[in-house]
This record gives structure tokens, C-alpha cells and sequence, in this order.
């Protein structure tokens, strides 16, 4: 709504209004900085509370579409972080949906992209799995909280593995491609 969620990262705060659109990558800044699962949890919450299916179900105006479209995308468990960039680079987040297939036209030959979500009996149900355990490339484990435009082109199967609890190490330890930082540890500019 529009009295905004608190996001923390580490000591500063900020506050995030999903229907300010510029600030719609915020909550996949967690992600960057090692901490996926708040991320996790942030997208979880904005696409639980800040989308209805009522009159007023958007918390901003869609131009152009840009609210819905932010939220398929999270549905997907993606954020395309980095649009037109090489490695164009998409941010992993918790799927709301358990199934999904996705037409890819660009990819030589076209092919299609199963998305999946799955729970772990151990850790919850999928209705209440708010964050990723792991994450599978064709069958292949992820380590990472991010996945490259060409990797999703190649890729036929994406699926991942939910819990009701954080995992605190998954894609905590490996950091996004080198062109977003300046050499120092720090986001470029």
C-alpha cells in the first residue's frame, strides 16, 4: 500500500513503494549483495499484498504495463536485473507458480522453458514456501542467486526447490558477473 514496506539492507533503510515503478528493482538488491533470501522473502510479500484480483488490485498506475508485468516476472521466480547488458543477467526469486512454460522465439532452434517449482516435504508446503532451497539448470544445481539471458535460451528445464524457512547460503557465496561491480567489491555506478 501506499504507506510502503521497510527494506533493510545491513544498517540502512529505505522505503519501497511498489507502484513507484523506478524503484521496482529494489527488492532484488538483496540478491547483489549476498543475502538472496530476503530477497525471497520481500518479492514473496509485495506479490502476496500489493496484488489483487479487485478493482484497485495494482498499488500504482500500470503504465504501459510495467506493474504486471513485474509481477509475472516474480511469479516466474525471475527479475531481469539487467536488460541489454552482456551477460544480460535475471535475479532468482521463490515462484508463485508450480508450473509454467515459456516459448522462447529467440533461441536457435525455438524452444520451450519448463518452469517449475517443487517443495520439500521436510521444510513445508509449496503454499507456505516462501524461499529457495535450491535451484536446477536442466538437472544441473545452481549455487548462485542469478542466471544468465543465454543460459535461460539453452535451458529447457528450471526448477526449483522451496522451503518455509531461509536457506542462508544459497547464492550467498557467489556474486553476479563481473561487470556490475568496480573491481572493488562495490555496485558500479
Amino acid at each position: 500500500g501506499e504507506e510502503g514496506l521497510r527494506l533493510a539492507v545491513d544498517d540502512a533503510r529505505s522505503l519501497h513503494w511498489q507502484g513507484n515503478e523506478p524503484t521496482h528493482g529494489t527488492p532484488f538488491l538483496y540478491a547483489l549483495i549476498g543475502r538472496p533470501w530476503k530477497t525471497q522473502l520481500v518479492v514473496r510479500h509485495i506479490c502476496l499484498h500489493e496484488y489483487t484480483n479487485s478493482a484497485g488490485g495494482l498499488s500504482g498506475n500500470d503504465d504501459s504495463g510495467q506493474l504486471s508485468a513485474w509481477y509475472l516476472w516474480a511469479s516466474l521466480g525471475l527479475y531481469p536485473a539487467f536488460p541489454g547488458l552482456r551477460p544480460s543477467v535475471y535475479i532468482l526469486t521463490s515462484p508463485l507458480v508450480e508450473k509454467a512454460t515459456i516459448t522462447l522465439r529467440h533461441a536457435r532452434p525455438f524452444r520451450k522453458l519448463r518452469i517449475e517449482a517443487k517443495f520439500d516435504p521436510e521444510r513445508g508446503d509449496l503454499n507456505h514456501s516462501s524461499f529457495i532451497w535450491a535451484v536446477y539448470l536442466n538437472g544441473l544445481g545452481l549455487d548462485r542467486a542469478w542466471i544468465t539471458h543465454d543460459e535461460l535460451l539453452g535451458a529447457e528445464n528450471l526448477t526449483f526447490v522451496l522451503g518455509t524457512t531461509p536457506n542462508t547460503s544459497f547464492g550467498a557465496l557467489t556474486p553476479p558477473p563481473e561487470f556490475l561491480f568496480n573491481g572493488k567489491g562495490a555496485p558500479c555506478p
